[in-house]
């Protein structure tokens, strides 16, 4: 009963994000062992369009956990969103728990954060480099090898959110936020 409490959050983990976010976690919106995420079938642009005030949190297979904070409403996908307020983070580096948050960069808020569509080989990013075309924090469908972190739009340095530069999702899961 108490997992599903903390919504398969570990002990202080929900705690440390509803920090971080001045906000409550009040539902799982995606949830990668459950949903579909693949190119083509994904289900997750579905799952987030309308909503605003989005966690997304990854887990990768070397006990990193990270994110980013989207407040806008999710109204397209294909497209950068804006997002003053957004922000990226790191919750958990190596199996410690040390939340620290990224604020965008100034002028940097209108390519704070995209939903690819189904088709497309990326779930989400948030950051985007319109010179190098990375994101500070890419997502590939499930069993791609587009998942890496190269900051650039957020204040976050190489090495703040995972070792190197790219990752191996373990899980993904999005979470409803509310005051």
């Amino acid at each position: 009963m108490e997992q599903n409490f903390n919504f398969g959050l570990e002990n202080g983990e929900r705690q440390k994000l509803e920090e971080i976010t001045k906000k409550k976690i009040s539902n799982i919106v995606f949830n990668s062992f459950e949903d579909d995420w693949s190119k083509d079938t994904s289900v997750f642009d579905d799952k987030i369009k309308g909503k605003g005030d989005l966690l997304f949190l990854i887990e990768d297979d070397k006990k990193n956990k990270f994110g980013g904070v989207y407040y806008g409403k999710v109204d397209k996908s294909g497209y950068w969103l804006k997002g003053d307020t957004s922000f990226i983070f790191s919750l958990v580096r190596n199996g410690e728990l040390n939340p620290k948050i990224f604020l965008l960069k100034e002028g940097q808020a209108d390519n704070a954060f995209i939903s690819c569509l189904t088709n497309n080989s990326y779930l989400f990013a948030f950051g985007n480099n319109d010179t190098t075309k990375n994101s500070d924090i890419d997502v590939g469908k499930c069993g791609s090898k587009y998942n890496k972190c190269t900051p650039t739009r957020y204040t976050a340095q190489s090495g703040d959110l995972i070792n190197g530069q790219t990752y191996t999702p373990k899980s993904i899961h999005v979470f409803q936020l509310s005051n």
